[in-house]
């Protein structure tokens, strides 16, 4: 008896010793099997993701940031165009889509001002912060490589974008002053990578 115990405790330990946290809903990886998990509240599975580039890191939890079409998806898909941030499904933190031109979400675009729905398709035309740049360096090339042979998922869209969109904006640099706080040549909205 006292084996068999030891045994389940070693298999326990080596089970969760590879366990991930997810938030929201994501392809699914290892042995398991393939196919999509619709859970949008955190939980865990055994295994961590595969293609590790498609997620991204948030209080020690993987967030989905793709399309879900190569991966047996079968819900409801909306239409995003270009980069954008993306609201965990806590609405506690940000992250980015790095999908270049159209492409298909789980979820629709927030009801506010940075986000334009045009004949369905949601393009950003607010600003991204240094953040974001940072992560586009690394993982952008990888995620659109991956994505391209599933081109033919991808949504065909015959919209232009707003006036308002254009591509991935910076936010501008602070100036000082010698003598006082930060100007600005013109008021800006500030994206925050963590909601309050």
């Amino acid at each position: 008896m006292r084996g068999a115990l030891s045994a389940l405790v070693l298999l326990l330990t080596a089970a969760t010793a590879n366990a991930a946290r997810f938030l929201g809903s994501h392809p699914l990886s290892g042995p398991a099997g393939g196919g999509y998990c619709y859970v949008e509240a955190p939980h865990i599975h055994p295994d961590r993701p595969t293609l590790g580039f498609l997620f991204q890191e948030v209080d020690q939890q993987y967030v989905f940031t793709g399309d879900p079409s190569p991966f047996s998806y079968e819900g409801r898909r909306y239409v995003f165009y270009g980069h954008h941030p993306i609201m965990t499904s806590d609405g506690q933190a940000t992250v980015y889509c790095f999908l270049d031109g159209p492409h298909y979400h789980p979820f629709t675009a927030p009801n506010d001002s940075s986000f334009i729905v045009k004949d369905g398709v949601a393009f950003y035309i607010g600003l991204f912060s240094p953040y974001f740049f940072q992560l586009k360096e690394r993982v952008g090339r990888a995620i659109n490589s991956f994505y391209e042979p599933y081109a033919r998922l991808r949504p065909v869209i015959d919209v232009s974008p707003p006036p308002e969109w254009h591509g991935d904006q910076r936010l501008p640099p602070v100036r000082r002053t010698l003598n006082g706080p930060p100007e600005h040549k013109r008021l800006v909205r500030f994206h925050r990578d963590t909601a309050h």
